[in-house]
């Protein structure tokens, strides 16, 4: 009597994953964290002093943000899921995360509500944002 054992296995490629490229204002960024198709940046991406000013209030781990240049006030909260832009609440599609001492904000929320243009290329996998004034 012959015996057939027919069993499936899946074998996976060792093809290697492109990594998701992040530039902001040309700039790329090597601490990017995706979280649940989410696509979060250090705040210190958004570092330009000729445009932004930040407060940090430790007790509450609220960060202020004030874009000088279009009068945008906003304040987001490590842990929460929801910001304020000036004075009005909205929900975030990505909750504000620390991580290694560093506050990742959701990039495409806050580029967008400091006026900043993003663009997405799903297929090279590449977010570029840029911003009309400020740095050359």
């Amino acid at each position: 009597m012959t015996v057939i054992v027919a069993a499936h296995i899946l074998l996976f490629a060792a093809v290697p994953v492109t990594p998701l490229n992040v530039y902001v204002n040309g700039e790329q960024q090597e601490n990017v964290l995706v979280v649940k198709g989410r696509t979060l940046v250090p705040l210190r991406a958004f570092d330009d002093p000729t445009q932004f000013i930040y407060t940090f209030d430790y007790i509450s781990k609220t960060v202020n943000i004030i874009n000088k240049v279009n009068q945008v006030s906003i304040q987001i909260s490590v842990g929460a899921q929801e910001a304020t832009i000036n004075g009005k609440k909205v929900n975030l599609d990505a909750q504000v995360t620390l991580k290694d001492g560093r506050i990742f904000v959701p990039l495409r929320f806050l580029s967008e509500n400091l006026g900043g243009n993003f663009i997405y290329d799903k297929v090279g996998k590449k977010v570029v944002v840029g911003y009309p004034i400020g740095r050359s």
